[in-house]
């Protein structure tokens, strides 16, 4: 009985705070925006993520075409994670810059 109890407190608070969240949204859209050059830097930060996420891809099918495997797989897994990092910047840019 004292465990349904505390789930129905619980269920109401989480109702309550879903409620008081939606209260909190700004009207406007543009309220958060970034400026116009903490915005440029944020995209040619994701550019050369993407750049370099590039170059390490192709580092990877030299080592690859090398037979050094072992190479390949670690700039591969190198490249995927830079390529992580851009996606973060760009999703921040459009979070944060897009107007």
């Amino acid at each position: 009985m004292r465990l349904k109890n505390n789930l129905v407190q619980l269920m109401a608070f989480l109702a309550i705070m879903g409620l008081l969240s939606g209260c909190a949204v700004p009207d406007e859209p543009n309220m958060a925006l970034w400026n116009s050059e903490d915005c440029l830097k944020i995209s040619k930060a994701s550019g050369s993520f993407l750049q370099i996420s590039g170059d390490l891809l192709n580092q990877s099918d030299i080592k690859r075409s090398q037979g050094d495997e072992k190479s390949a797989v670690k700039h591969a897994q190198e490249a995927l994670f830079m390529t992580e990092i851009a996606a973060n910047y760009g999703k921040n840019f459009e979070a944060y810059c897009k107007s």
